[in-house]
């Protein structure tokens, strides 16, 4: 949050510059008059995004703490709370939505290698591959000593981005010149394993997710009747919208409680229960969890953890975010995202800071344990085969 307030600072910084610059031809009044107009516009933000604070925000702000700048406000909220300028709101707005603008690329960005272009992207239309290696991004050089973030190069680009990139043995650089668009993004996978088991992954939480994975389901797996359970894979899963997390436990559950939470002065916001609706008519799931599986991810996984509905699988306890945003937008064009709850899990018990422990924990000896030796570990997807040695045995289901 701090890196991004950084980062809007230097904005404004640069456009300070530029404003100098351009006004050079403009008499002393006239800058006066532009600084004293800019400073109203600036005084009026600060009031707006204090007020939303004051009103919204989960810890209740003493007026008397109020601050002359933007940044300060922000900082002494918690780590989840940030202002973002109106670009990165727009990428919100289409988040929640499934859609995402850009060129459709994902980068491994300690060696610049493309390890996935996104079906319908941009890039895919292109023809770049997975598997090329990016060596130049605009007028800037990379390679494997840069510590450049790539992303933030293509993110920054405003409408189009040249990329170079190496391919295997052709010898000539190939150079894409690419304009950013919208395009859907899917936040799930599936397919069939060991002829028997239906695997899931659900890349994020968004308003998309429930009929993607009702479809995937009903059209990728429910076709084989010999179906004996499901594998599905949260891990790196960085969360998405409250309400997709709700619906799609409600999914799988056919009773109990989903998620409830907690506002100002630790007040009951909501309760949500399952409303008997198990689209997979209690066949025994696997859920594989990790580090980086985090807020929507952990309600999800909480709620089939706590009902039984779940084994969860993975080598470590997830992420530990177990607070609420609302994004709440500014007259700017910009907009806050505000803490203004902390969630629970069915048992009661809270997320922030501890996460949700495996039931299963998989380690490497534990790898082992499946007769794969190290090159297999690192090749085959030890836990998922772990998952389906669960199901298969089932010893350990409820």
């Amino acid at each position: 949050m701090r890196t991004k307030n950084m980062q809007s600072f230097f904005r404004i910084f640069l456009a300070a510059i530029l404003g100098i610059i351009i006004g050079l031809t403009f008499s002393f009044e006239d800058s006066y008059l532009l600084k004293k107009n800019e400073s109203k516009k600036y005084s009026s933000l600060r009031d707006e995004v204090w007020d939303k604070v004051h009103q919204k925000y989960i810890n209740e702000i003493d007026h008397e703490n109020k601050s002359e700048n933007i940044d300060q406000i922000i900082n002494n909220l918690d780590k989840y709370s940030e202002y973002i300028d109106e670009f990165e709101y727009e990428n919100v707005v289409l988040g929640a939505k499934g859609l995402y603008r850009g060129i459709g690329l994902k980068i491994d960005q300690t060696h610049n290698i493309i390890t996935n272009v996104y079906s319908g992207s941009p890039a895919e239309e292109f023809g770049i591959m997975k598997g090329d290696k990016i060596v130049k991004i605009n007028d800037q050089f990379i390679d494997d000593n840069s510590k450049i973030n790539l992303r933030d190069l293509i993110t920054n680009s405003k409408n189009d981005t040249t990329i170079t990139i190496s391919r295997g043995s052709i010898r000539d650089d190939l150079i894409f010149k690419i304009q950013k668009r919208n395009f859907l993004l899917p936040s799930t996978v599936s397919k069939v394993v060991d002829s028997y088991y239906c695997y899931l992954k659900i890349d994020t939480f968004n308003n998309r997710t429930k009929f993607e994975i009702s479809s995937t389901i009903k059209n990728n797996c429910n076709s084989n009747s010999e179906i004996q359970g499901f594998v599905i894979d949260v891990r790196d899963n960085p969360g998405g919208t409250l309400e997709a997390a709700i619906d799609v436990s409600d999914l799988f559950l056919k009773k109990g409680i989903i998620v409830s939470a907690k506002g100002r002065d630790n007040e009951v916001i909501f309760v949500r229960t399952a409303s008997e609706n198990d689209i997979l008519y209690g066949l025994p799931i696997a859920l594989i969890i990790n580090k980086n599986s985090a807020s929507a991810a952990e309600i999800f996984a909480g709620a089939l953890q706590d009902n039984k509905r779940a084994i969860l699988v993975g080598d470590s306890s997830t992420y530990g975010k177990g607070s609420i945003q609302e994004v709440v937008p500014l007259s700017n064009g910009g907009a806050l995202i505000l803490t203004t709850a902390k969630y629970f899990r069915p048992s009661g018990d809270p997320i922030s800071d501890i996460g949700i422990k495996p039931d299963i924990k998989i380690s490497y000896k534990k790898m082992q344990d499946l007769n794969l030796n190290k090159t297999e570990i690192f090749n085959k997807d030890a836990y998922l085969l772990n998952a389906i040695t669960l199901l298969k045995n089932r010893k350990n289901f409820f």
